[in-house]
């Protein structure tokens, strides 16, 4: 019996944080994903030995790599963050993350499919890895082997879409504007995503292959973008261009978010048996 904190889900790997700050990472091993000194898969929760000792907070699932954030604001990976520069031999157990991000505390970091945003305690953003579309938001398209902070972004409390169309260009236009939260906004442009969130401060966000899921700092959870399987848990099959609240959840104290399709995990304060509920 895990008593899990946090849990991020891939599309072929997964890993959870216990309270203790344990790390447990499964699924597919390819790429050193999964950090441990073999890349075979494993259908079971593995402790991530090299982590042993070091006090892990959350973790976040990219396509080919998994960041591990640490209490002390430390960030390690494992894997390959396609776009940056490749690791030595040892590439396949987590390591830690220096050069820019030296005495930076880090708060938060997510992962995308071939890149990586990290956020810290000061409010900066730093994106790397796959620069095609813009998604990284140093206004250009060009990779990046190390994190860069973003000079464009100083404002917090906000939620920002960024990237262009064609990463989507199989989606219909009216995808590609749900998925960007604001319906006025460019879809090359840096925007912010207002509506219902214009006045709220966003504490956590979460992004499926077609839809967002955003948590406020009153436990609140918005979500928006394609519908069509209820993953926006709004009791339909709507797609929504803008943040709509999940009135399911009002009452619930929401503390993490998940996206995988429509998972949404909480932890339970009031009976530490049933920790995670799905």
């Amino acid at each position: 019996m895990l008593y899990v904190q946090t849990i991020s889900i891939g599309r072929s790997h997964a890993a959870l944080v216990t309270k203790q700050g344990e790390v447990f990472y499964w699924g597919e091993g390819k790429n050193g994903r999964l950090g441990h000194k073999f890349v075979m898969a494993t259908t079971c929760k593995k402790i991530v030995d090299s982590l042993n000792g070091v006090h892990v907070k959350s973790v976040s699932c990219g396509e080919y790599h998994t960041c591990a954030l640490t209490t002390s604001g430390e960030l390690y990976t494992s894997g390959d963050n396609f776009g940056a520069e490749k690791k030595m031999r040892s590439y396949w157990l987590p390591n830690r993350v220096c050069g820019s991000l030296d005495g930076v505390k880090i708060s938060y970091v997510a992962c995308g499919e071939w890149h990586t945003g990290i956020v810290s305690t000061s409010g900066q953003l730093f994106t790397y890895g796959d620069g095609t579309f813009g998604v990284l938001s140093h206004g250009n398209l060009q990779s990046v082997a190390h994190p860069k902070e973003v000079e464009s972004l100083k404002r917090t409390g906000e939620v920002y879409t960024m990237g262009s169309s064609e990463q989507l260009n199989h989606c219909p236009e009216n995808i590609l504007r749900c998925l960007l939260g604001n319906p006025q906004a460019k879809y090359e442009s840096v925007a912010p995503v207002q509506g219902k969130l214009k006045n709220k401060f966003v504490t956590q966000i979460s992004s499926g292959s077609y839809h967002v899921a955003v948590l406020t700092s009153k436990g609140n959870v918005y979500t928006w973008g394609k519908g069509s399987n209820g993953q926006l848990g709004l009791a339909d099959t709507e797609d929504r261009n803008c943040p709509t609240l999940v009135e399911a959840l009002r009452d619930r104290q929401v503390e993490h978010i998940v996206e995988l399709w429509s998972l949404i995990y909480r932890r339970h304060y009031e009976d530490p048996t049933q920790s995670v509920e799905r």
